[in-house]
């Protein structure tokens, strides 16, 4: 007997749904293989990058890496060249995490963004342009490199001198252990005035004086009017000189900051201390000490 057109006829959507599926998995097996060279040509380019020179920056350390890239500790004696290259990373370490904290809007953003800069003024401070003093190349290298850091962090300076701006006023807070003022930057305790054996007294930002104390006269009054919680008139009447002042107050921006927000430095005479300075975030040197 002959085959039935139609038959033949009903057999034919089978027929198209083989070769569909046939297709789909041809497409499916195509695409996987797309997918994974594609994954592999990525892991390539990323490891090969590793080992390429990276690229300029246009971050926030754009003059620091130009400093970089001219090489400028290439005619420095080899004790100061690898200083001064490790300085300059150091240094485009600390702006590109203070960056990365203001742009990240995270809690503690201010507090760590003012660490970092500070970080970087002490790295640019005292001792440094000390040591770099000993080579007159080295020491004018050094300035540059200051000169740089101060450049690619007035942005940064700007957006903390902003913030702090919106932070409340220089705040007094009754604590077991006496009365501490508060940091700008962060909030924590700046400096905690205690009253012991009829004196106040109070730690100090100084690496080398660790402890001020006001005694007499100076000292009732200061019990005073740290009872009655008036920051503002601590800081006033402390502002005279013969009263130290107060170890935390940077008085060019009116702000309060601890020790973790001041770049401290010192000066030697050989082996006889004679000055203290204090740095803040936004760049206000004073002699304290």
């Amino acid at each position: 007997m002959s085959p039935s057109p139609l038959r033949d006829l009903a057999a034919v959507p089978t027929w198209v749904a083989s070769a569909s599926s046939l297709m789909t998995l041809h497409f499916l097996i195509l695409g996987m293989l797309t997918a994974g060279l594609a994954l592999a040509i990525v892991e390539i380019w990323r490891r090969l990058r590793k080992r390429l020179p990276m690229p300029p920056t246009v971050g926030p350390a754009k003059s620091l890496e130009m400093l970089r890239a001219r090489q400028v500790a290439r005619s420095l004696r080899a004790e100061f060249a690898n200083g001064v290259q490790e300085r300059i990373h150091d240094l485009m370490e600390r702006l590109s995490e203070a960056h990365s904290a203001l742009n990240g809007g995270e809690p503690g953003a201010l507090s760590l963004a003012a660490k970092k800069i500070v970080e970087g003024r002490y790295l640019t401070g005292h001792a440094w342009r000390r040591y770099l003093a000993a080579s007159v190349s080295a020491a004018e290298v050094g300035a540059q490199i200051r000169e740089a850091f101060q450049k690619d962090a007035e942005p940064l300076v700007n957006e903390i001198a902003r913030r702090l701006a919106a932070q409340p006023a220089a705040t007094i807070v009754r604590q077991d252990e006496g009365h501490v003022l508060l940091c700008a930057a962060c909030g924590e305790s700046a400096v905690t005035f205690r009253s012991q054996a009829g004196s106040i007294c109070a730690q100090s930002i100084s690496n080398v004086y660790g402890t001020t104390w006001w005694g007499g006269e100076t000292g009732q009054r200061l019990a005073q009017l740290l009872s009655e919680g008036n920051a503002r008139a601590v800081l006033d009447y402390l502002a005279s000189p013969d009263r130290q002042h107060c170890p935390a107050y940077c008085p060019e921006c009116d702000r309060v900051y601890c020790r973790e927000h001041y770049a401290v430095d010192e000066e030697w005479s050989d082996s006889w201390y004679t000055a203290g300075y204090a740095t803040c975030p936004l760049g206000h040197e004073r002699e304290f000490e």
